[in-house]
C-alpha cells in the first residue's frame, strides 16, 4: 500500500482502514505560484495568451509523467496494489 505523503491523501488512506507507506512520486503536480488559486484566481493573473505552461515554479507535464512511471515500473509483477493519490497526479 502506497499514499502520496500530503495529508488529505494519507488520511483518506487510514480513514479506509489503511497504513500505506508515503511514496514522494505520488504527490499532485506542482502548480508553482498558482497553487492554490482558483481557475478565475488564475484568469486574473495571467496575461492574455499566455498559458499555464509558462508559470513560474511550474512542474512539466513530462516530470508528472517520469514520476507515474516510476511508480508503475515499482509494482510488483504479481498480486493487488492499492495506491491513494491525487486526480492531478496523472494516470496513477
Amino acid at each position: 500500500m502506497w499514499s502520496s505523503p500530503l495529508r488529505r491523501a494519507l488520511e483518506t488512506a487510514q480513514l479506509a482502514g489503511f497504513d500505506p507507506r508515503p511514496l514522494a512520486e505520488l504527490e499532485e503536480w506542482d502548480y508553482g505560484e498558482y497553487e492554490g488559486l482558483t481557475s478565475e484566481q488564475i484568469d486574473e493573473r495571467r496575461p492574455a495568451g499566455t498559458s499555464g505552461a509558462t508559470v513560474s515554479g511550474r512542474e512539466d507535464a513530462a516530470r508528472v509523467g517520469a514520476r507515474a512511471d516510476a511508480v508503475i515500473s515499482a509494482l510488483p509483477p504479481e498480486g493487488d496494489v492499492l495506491v491513494f493519490s491525487h486526480g492531478t497526479c496523472c494516470a496513477c
